[in-house]
């Protein structure tokens, strides 16, 4: 098993973080806040909700179209 810091990289790579965030990210547990950590956590999240929540109108606009064309043909 890796180290904490490489556990915390690969989770974040996982979360789909790039690698200048991983970076900060680890600048941060070495010299910053717990604070701070948090907040740049909360960002992330924040983010990748709001891509979450575009890609479910998308989904949306193409069930609303396919339920159309469903009720055209009968």
């Amino acid at each position: 098993m890796g180290t904490d810091a490489e556990q915390i990289a690969e989770n974040l790579r996982a979360a789909g973080c790039g690698e200048e965030f991983i970076a900060e990210f680890q600048r941060i547990m070495a010299q910053g806040t717990a604070r701070e950590r948090e907040r740049m956590l909360e960002t992330q999240r924040r983010c990748i909700l709001g891509k979450l929540h575009d890609e479910q109108k998308k989904l949306e606009c193409i069930d609303f179209l396919r339920y159309q064309l469903r009720r055209r043909e009968e």
